[in-house]
């Protein structure tokens, strides 16, 4: 197919419902390859990593999950993932931040059930690093 040609598109806001919001809009434009949320001294940001333009617009929306630990926050998210029935080929990208070191593990998902499935969505984890 060629070279990869990506495009980096920033979104900042005050809440990270407002800016999935925004990339529920401009992933159903173009073909999503990543998507990374981020907290810093100027607010949140939301970086999504681009493709070529879609031929016809996909109807994407979001889930996400918070918890104290981050095992808490991926559990809530996959039964999330569960009860919305998605497929294999739907998912379009997982995130996980927070914003600061002493606040909530946050997972978010960006997916499309506009996407032909195809099978069981079977997602699982393994945690490392964990302090007890």
């Amino acid at each position: 197919r060629g070279p990869l040609t990506l495009r980096c598109e920033i979104l900042q806001g005050a809440g990270w419902s407002q800016l999935y919001r925004q990339a529920e809009q401009v992933a159903g434009q173009s073909e999503l390859v990543a998507c990374t949320g981020s907290s810093s001294g100027d607010g949140l940001v939301l970086l999504l990593f681009l493709g070529p333009r879609r031929p016809a617009p996909l109807t994407v929306r979001h889930l996400s999950s918070a918890a104290t630990w981050w095992n808490g926050a991926a559990d809530q998210l996959l039964q999330q993932l569960r009860t919305a029935n998605l497929q294999r080929n739907q998912l379009l990208s997982l995130d996980a931040h927070n914003d600061g070191p002493n606040e909530a593990a946050r997972f978010t998902a960006l997916y499309s059930t506009s996407i032909p499935g195809d099978g069981e969505l079977r997602l699982q984890y393994r945690a490392f690093n964990v302090e007890m």
